[in-house]
């Protein structure tokens, strides 16, 4: 088997969390290939798999902040009207991305861009409600 093989394997041990099996892997993996470069090359892989671990996790939290924030204020503002005036797009189209569901085999998600006017939009509202000032 090649390293890039056992790599794989380990990574889904990695995945797991199966830390007793992913620590023997790693073992048997470092008596194996015991040249410099070798584990050089397993060191790097771990660390670059750790930081995927982490950058994916960072993304899940991410989104779930997004959809409880969303949640707090979606009986008080309407994201329909968020969607189709400040994007342009659907209601589903904005709750496809607030609550990271399925398109084309893939999570929805807002990229940079889509955030930011999210956030212009939701500024825009709340400036627009704190103006209106009723009187008899």
């Amino acid at each position: 088997m090649s390293l890039q093989k056992d790599l794989d394997k380990l990574s889904v041990h990695i995945r797991n969390a199966e830390k007793l099996e992913f620590r023997a892997l790693i073992d048997e993996l470092k008596k194996k290939y015991t040249s410099e470069a070798d584990l050089q090359v397993i060191d790097d892989f771990i660390r670059m798999d750790m930081r995927r671990m982490i950058d994916e996790t960072d993304a899940v939290l991410r989104e779930v902040s997004i959809r409880q924030q969303l949640a707090d204020i979606s009986d008080m503002v309407s994201l329909s009207y968020i969607a189709k005036n400040y994007f342009n797009k659907t209601r589903q189209w904005l709750y496809q991305r607030i609550n990271g569901s399925m398109v084309n085999k893939r999570p929805a998600r807002f990229s940079e861009q889509e955030l930011d006017t999210l956030n212009f939009a939701l500024r825009d509202i709340s400036q627009k409600i704190g103006s209106v000032n009723v009187s008899a």
